[in-house]
């Protein structure tokens, strides 16, 4: 969220994210008809929204590629750690890889207290992610093309 501004005018930028596409739109009209409303009740172009889609639930591309976040999660337990899916809105490029046809599930990175100014990833957890994709490489030649 970001909020700029002077004496003539002002802009905010919202990123907007749901996991059901249902609420996902409601949330964008939202905008849109408070836009419209403020345009009414003051001078018309007072207001003027803009909106970008950059955020995807990634969820209804894997829902018949399961087998490919099942291999994650098998490769994790092969490795003697416990696999946790936890839904994401996008963000990442693996989002954007999933929505142009390369399905890409999320691994994480053993990141912690991520978008502050605590964020940090030790050498450990990184050196675990390695072997966790290497892990999938070995796995992953078993499955037929």
């Amino acid at each position: 969220m970001e909020f700029s501004g002077d004496v003539e005018s002002a802009k905010m930028l919202y990123i907007i994210r749901n996991h059901q596409d249902k609420l996902f739109q409601a949330q964008k009209k939202q905008f849109t008809e408070i836009a419209a409303f403020l345009n009414q009740r003051y001078p018309a172009d007072t207001v003027a929204v803009t909106l970008k889609d950059s955020y995807k639930n990634m969820k209804q591309v894997f829902s018949d590629k399961m087998y490919i976040v099942e291999l994650a999660e098998k490769a994790i337990a092969e490795l003697g750690m416990e696999p946790k899916c936890v839904a994401i809105r996008g963000g990442t490029d693996g989002a954007e890889l999933t929505y142009k046809g390369i399905p890409c599930p999320n691994l994480g990175t053993g990141g912690q207290n991520y978008h502050g100014r605590y964020e940090f990833c030790c050498v450990e957890d990184m050196q675990a992610g390695v072997k966790i994709v290497l892990k999938i490489a070995g796995l992953a030649v078993d499955l037929p093309c």
